[in-house]
């Protein structure tokens, strides 16, 4: 199961890169290439989607690692 977890935590935060490409093309203006980030990213989130509802993982769990993930570890 953490496997799996693991594997839907990649497929949203290679989303969540897509979307940002996206948005960066398209605020430089080159349409198509933004078009095209934008179905890639539209495609990893339905990846990440089917995955959870498979195997059973909730999208709480699945936003709490990613979060996890995007925040830095306390050193103090």
């Amino acid at each position: 199961m953490e496997n799996t977890l693991q594997l839907c935590v990649r497929l949203l935060n290679q989303a969540i890169e897509y979307n940002r490409t996206s948005k960066l093309y398209d605020s430089l203006g080159y349409k198509g290439q933004a078009k095209r980030y934008a179905h890639k990213a539209e495609a990893f989130n339905e990846s990440a989607y089917i995955a959870t509802v498979c195997y059973g993982i909730s999208f709480t769990d699945l936003v709490e690692v990613v979060s996890l993930e995007a925040l830095p570890d306390d050193k103090d």
